[in-house]
């Protein structure tokens, strides 16, 4: 082979290589924009995406303090309600039991009315007043009788000791009015003393609504 030709073959042979080169950049050029390119794609699409998640975030800490305030009044209405319920409930309470509230019994000296037909006078004894201070009737009003269980006569600490009382019940105590029922023998006789020191009395009745009420021997009023 001749100098010349050999020459031309490897002017030829740079000629390529120098071509594939360029090819190569320029290929290697457009891979790299598009790479850049989706780059860019991706941090700008991320941007949106970061823009809706706090645009969700912050529409979920609105509607978080949305329901707080909800919570909040829904509490306070319940409160309200609550507290006038109770408060209807007082009242009907109070209005309920606002005739028995007027009914009194205590133990005290009274007089009885022995048969006047032969002349005998009223004579004093121990008993039971029951006082309706009311301005209706009382009805079916029942009294018993209770030892005061205690160490010593001048002590606030004492018991009720129920005794019984009169078998019968009073029918009616008319209004603002009051009724003596003597201690029966067979209470009195139980102790030698009798005095209101050693005796207290508690009362059961009926009111004119037909609810049936106890005055206890301390003098609490309850319902039965």
């Amino acid at each position: 082979m001749s100098p010349a030709i050999s020459d031309e073959i490897t002017a030829v042979a740079t000629a390529v290589l120098a071509a594939f080169a360029i090819v190569t950049a320029v290929v290697a050029g457009l891979a790299f924009r598009k790479q850049a390119q989706e780059l860019r794609d991706q941090a700008a699409l991320l941007e949106v995406q970061s823009g809706q998640l706090e645009t969700q975030r912050q529409q979920l800490a609105d509607q978080q303090a949305l329901s707080a305030r909800q919570t909040g009044v829904l509490e306070l209405q319940a409160t309200e309600l609550r507290e006038s319920l109770d408060e209807r409930k007082h009242q009907a309470d109070e209005q309920r039991m606002a005739q028995a509230d007027q009914v009194a019994a205590w133990f005290g000296t009274g007089e009885v009315y022995p048969d006047v037909a032969f002349g005998q006078q009223p004579r004093p004894a121990w008993g039971a007043f029951i006082r309706n201070e009311s301005p209706l009737p009382i009805y079916s009003a029942r009294v018993l009788f209770h030892f005061v269980a205690t160490d010593s006569p001048v002590s606030e600490q004492w018991q009720p000791i129920m005794r019984g009382g009169p078998p019968e019940y009073i029918r009616v105590i008319p209004p603002r009015s009051q009724k003596f029922i003597e201690i029966p023998d067979q209470v009195r006789d139980m102790i030698d003393d009798c005095n209101d020191n050693i005796y207290v009395v508690s009362v059961e009745f009926t009111d004119a609504a037909g609810s049936r009420w106890q005055r206890d021997a301390r003098g609490a009023l309850n319902s039965l």
